[in-house]
């Protein structure tokens, strides 16, 4: 009896998992996560490569797939311009996003929506220490090595995650920050 509980038991995982596909952010490969901001006197942005994230499929398309990625807080870099200004990085980690108490952002939710290339992601998006519903709108393009280029771009209020929202001498930073997340994803073998 014990012998045939362990075999339905392995049977059932066999089958589950041959049914699945695993796909992981390449590392090899560009990625990088973009926000941009307008200020009163200048516009500025922000950048970091440090993405990180999968995606698991169930053999009949992208829909319901589990999708996750996160963003290393740390390894922002603000721009105005091309010049990078260190003492506003230092300040973006310090004053505003707490990084040492909040080192990443992440999502974690499902594609729920496709229109050939087109999708929507919809589930929990954490920053700050702040996790909101979301709805994102982007890319999931067939990359032709059994991977896929990804996209999203979304918006999000620095009061909705409890960021104070930044102000430098005579300029003020608008609450709202669009966002721009690319990365590869290659399948697990």
């Amino acid at each position: 009896m014990r012998k045939s509980m362990i075999l339905i038991i392995t049977l059932v995982f066999f089958s589950l998992n041959v049914f699945a596909s695993e796909f992981h952010v390449d590392k090899s490969q560009k990625r990088q996560m973009q926000f941009f901001s307008k200020m009163t006197l200048e516009d500025f942005d922000g950048k970091t490569e440090k993405i990180d994230g999968f995606l698991n499929d169930n053999q009949t398309g992208l829909l319901n797939s589990n999708f996750y990625f996160e963003v290393d807080m740390n390894s922002i870099k603000t721009y105005i311009g091309s010049a990078n200004i260190g003492l506003m990085d230092r300040h973006m980690y310090d004053m505003y996003l707490h990084t040492k108490k909040y080192p990443k952002s992440a999502f974690k939710g499902t594609i729920t929506a496709i229109n050939e290339n087109d999708v929507i992601a919809e589930g929990d998006f954490n920053l700050h220490g702040t996790v909101k519903k979301v709805k994102f709108n982007g890319t999931v393009i067939p990359d032709g090595n059994n991977g896929y280029n990804v996209k999203f771009k979304f918006a999000v209020k620095m009061p909705d995650y409890k960021i104070e929202t930044p102000s430098y001498m005579l300029a003020k930073v608008n609450e709202k920050i669009d966002i721009v997340v690319e990365f590869m994803l290659k399948k697990v073998k």
